[in-house]
C-alpha cells in the first residue's frame, strides 16, 4: 500500500523509491470525474491535507511506476466534528 489515509485523515503518499522511478497519480471522484493528477511526484514521503479533495467522500486514485499502473485503490475523506 502506497496511497492511504493517515490517523489524522490527510492522504499519505508513501514511494520509497521515488528517486529512482517515476511515480505519477490521478485522483478521481467517486462517480469517476478526474479532479487532479500529479504527473511526476519525486518526494519519498507526501502528505495531501484533505482540504484539498474539498468534500469529504470516496475518492480514487491510479499510482502509475514508469508509465504502468502499480495500485489502484480508493480511500474515504471524513470531515471533522
Amino acid at each position: 500500500v502506497y496511497v492511504y489515509t493517515g490517523n489524522d485523515g490527510n492522504v499519505v503518499i508513501n514511494l520509497p523509491e521515488a528517486g529512482v522511478k517515476k511515480y505519477a497519480i490521478t485522483f478521481s471522484r467517486e462517480e469517476g470525474r478526474p479532479l487532479f493528477t500529479i504527473p511526476e511526484v519525486k518526494e519519498k514521503y507526501l502528505v495531501l491535507d484533505k482540504a484539498t479533495f474539498l468534500k469529504s467522500g470516496w475518492y480514487f486514485f491510479e499510482l502509475r511506476e514508469d508509465g504502468q499502473v502499480k495500485e489502484r485503490n480508493k480511500f474515504l475523506i471524513t470531515r471533522d466534528y
